[in-house]
């Protein structure tokens, strides 16, 4: 056997991934983040489902995020005040059925 063909004297195994390596990788679904300690968390979009790199206290990940921001841009005013109805009416249902049908 050659000195090539042995292993590392190292407690990982070969295929171990160096997590470094990983957050430098910037995905299309990352917030680009900053230097602060909040800003470099592994989150879940409530949109699509997907793992994204963000804030911590972030939910949408980049992708939904401008995919939505194209969807209301390209709206009228109408359509617009149509959907902040449409939302504020779901928001009341919700909050009605989740804390006042207790009272």
């Amino acid at each position: 056997m050659s000195d090539s063909d042995q292993q590392p004297d190292t407690d990982q195994p070969a295929n171990a991934v160096d997590s470094g390596a990983l957050f430098a990788v910037c995905h299309a679904r990352d917030w680009p983040w900053g230097e602060g300690e909040n800003d470099n968390y592994g989150c879940v979009c409530v949109v699509c489902d997907q793992i994204y790199r963000g804030h911590k206290h972030s939910h949408i990940c980049r992708r939904c995020h401008e995919k939505g921001e194209r969807e209301w841009n390209a709206m009228t005013e109408e359509e617009r005040d149509d959907r902040r109805r449409k939302v504020a009416r779901e928001m009341r249902e919700w909050y009605e059925a989740n804390f006042t049908a207790n009272r």
